[in-house]
């Protein structure tokens, strides 16, 4: 009976002894970043949550080996096709496609490059790799501690903040991560993020001044009035503005006015914010006449003259006096009654929800006789369509 006894003590203890079985350790993932981002195809699509884009560009500078490096510890700050468009749309671009995305995104980074996008094209991409393995949890502790997180770009990092990834260009949207966070590979993590992060400062610089004695308005009809393929002029604006009767209030010499201008392309994109499919200047004004007709209840001119007076201040104001108005939070009126808006950074904030905001494209404004104009990529609407 003492055996028996001591030999279930004994094999009691054995037994609490022994850790449970956990099964087998996690296995490391087998497929390299470039493995992932390359499932997308490359192919231009409709699916603007892979990374087609990415991976043409990836290509076209040739750093899909380095993100297949078998040995190496990265985190691959990926953005989707949607956050390429995204980008693409802060600099001007009116389309939907990935494809004509792509091409402008060429152009612009040609442009950049003095002829040659691929030194420029190569900068950006490697400033989206940081050479170390980086998790929510890791981003989150560098952010509390306000470090920085280093990039294979030889002396550029970026600075998490207030759950963004502030890059170096001050004027564009910062991206954030997007789900699904910390996709894990053999050689590292992949973040998805919502636009491009940008090593540099890409604000275009201001045109040249206007002859002198050149009018607002002057400066608005330049354009024609002909709707074409150049979006970054005004033949909307002016089209509207002539519709609206507000021709001479801008050709007023007397007059010290702001305007902020919505450019051709700013109205195609705010058409499609609001359903519009189309690209092309006829289309989105007919939209948008519609639209008018609709809040007027029949007649598109009363909404339309509100929404030009509210791009109107009553004054002539310049980066300085901005910068102080964000500074301080402060609203600024508009020659719409009770229409205001507020400012931060190259943002100008206006009362119409879930539509993103329009952006000044420069930070200095095209001076004339009778005010400054601001070119905007954006309409802004001083409510809810």
């Amino acid at each position: 009976m003492k055996t028996s006894i001591l030999a279930s003590v004994g094999l009691s203890f054995c037994l609490a002894a022994t850790p449970a079985f956990a099964g087998p350790p996690p296995q490391r993932p087998q497929a390299t970043i470039a493995d992932i981002i390359e499932r997308s195809g490359g192919q231009f699509d409709q699916n603007s949550n892979d990374f087609d884009i990415l991976l043409t560009a990836l290509n076209a500078a040739g750093l899909t080996g380095a993100l297949d490096d078998a040995s190496a510890n990265l985190t691959l700050f990926a953005p989707t096709d949607a956050a390429f468009l995204a980008t693409a749309h802060d600099l001007g671009f009116a389309g939907s496609s990935e494809s004509d995305a792509w091409q402008f995104l060429v152009s612009t980074l040609t442009t950049l490059g003095n002829g040659d996008p691929i030194p420029t094209l190569t900068n950006i991409l490697l400033f989206h790799v940081s050479p170390e393995r980086l998790n929510s949890l890791t981003i989150r502790r560098r952010e509390l501690r306000n470090a920085t997180i280093p990039t294979l770009l030889t002396g550029a990092v970026i600075t998490p903040r207030n759950g963004r990834l502030i890059d170096n260009d001050p004027d564009y949207a910062d991206p954030v991560r997007i789900a699904p966070r910390d996709v894990r590979a053999s050689n590292g993590v992949i973040q998805r993020i919502n636009r491009v992060l940008l090593p540099i400062d890409i604000t275009p610089p201001p045109p040249p001044p206007p002859p002198a004695g050149t009018t607002i308005a002057d400066l608005v009809a330049a354009s024609g009035g002909t709707f074409d393929q150049d979006n970054g002029d005004f033949d909307i604006l002016l089209t509207a503005v002539q519709t609206a009767g507000l021709v001479g209030a801008l050709q007023n010499p007397d007059a010290h006015l702001t305007v902020f201008a919505p450019t051709d392309a700013a109205f195609i994109a705010t058409a499609r914010d609001l359903g519009f499919t189309g690209t092309d200047e006829n289309g989105a004004w007919l939209f948008l006449v519609g639209a008018f007709t609709t809040l007027g209840g029949g007649d598109p001119v009363p909404p339309l003259t509100n929404v030009l007076l509210y791009h109107i201040l009553p004054f002539q104001a310049d980066t300085f006096f901005i910068g102080i108005l964000d500074q301080f939070n402060l609203k600024v009126p508009t020659l719409l009654s009770r229409g205001f808006l507020e400012f931060r950074g190259a943002e100008v904030v206006d009362f119409a929800d879930g539509i993103t905001n329009p952006r000044r494209l420069t930070l200095e404004p095209v001076t004339t006789s009778n005010g400054n104009v601001f070119p905007i990529d954006r309409v802004l609407l001083p409510q809810d369509l």
